[in-house]
């Protein structure tokens, strides 16, 4: 047990350092007294470090306790990114996302759709080691689509707030 909580403070430390790192090199973009652009683009950033994005939805993976492992991780991790970058794809989830991401891992999509549903259920049986479920009030285990689309809309409202933070600190 005190494994498994060490375990997970490392990971919260891990994505600390992460947004601290990020916020840095935000910060050094700038000269002094230089303006910060007020348009807020809300994937210009992620577009130009996706590795950053990979490694903050790895590390709410690993929060879920979800092992790396596991077939359904990177898919997840792939899909995740996908929704985060065009969120009309959460309506299209068999006829658009599960394709794409079995055309990208060769696969079909059944499988594609079978491991992302694996990986959630080895999640929720772990769910009485991370607090992740209990912050959003979850009490039923997650489909697919609902997780990816949480996980993908709190990246998004994250890189939001930032942002207006950002701006209103440049007022």
């Amino acid at each position: 047990m005190n494994e498994q909580i060490l375990v997970a403070l490392v990971n919260e430390m891990q994505l600390l350092r992460m947004e601290i790192e990020e916020l840095r090199k935000q910060s050094q973009s700038h000269l002094p007294g230089e303006s910060i652009p007020k348009e807020v683009d809300f994937t210009s950033n992620y577009n130009n470090n996706l590795e950053t994005l990979d490694e903050k939805i790895s590390s709410i993976l690993y929060e879920l306790k979800i092992p790396s492992h596991v077939k359904g991780f990177p898919l997840l991790r792939e899909a995740i990114k996908m929704v985060f970058l065009d969120m009309k794809l959460l309506g299209r989830m068999t006829s658009s996302l599960y394709p794409t991401l079995a055309d990208d891992f060769e696969t079909s999509p059944s499988k594609v759709e079978r491991a992302i549903r694996h990986a959630i259920e080895i999640s929720w049986s772990k769910r009485k080691f991370t607090r992740f479920y209990s912050k959003y009030s979850i009490s039923a285990k997650p489909s697919n689509s609902h997780l990816i689309a949480l996980i993908a809309d709190n990246l998004r409202l994250s890189k939001i707030s930032r942002d207006v933070n950002t701006d209103v600190a440049n007022l």
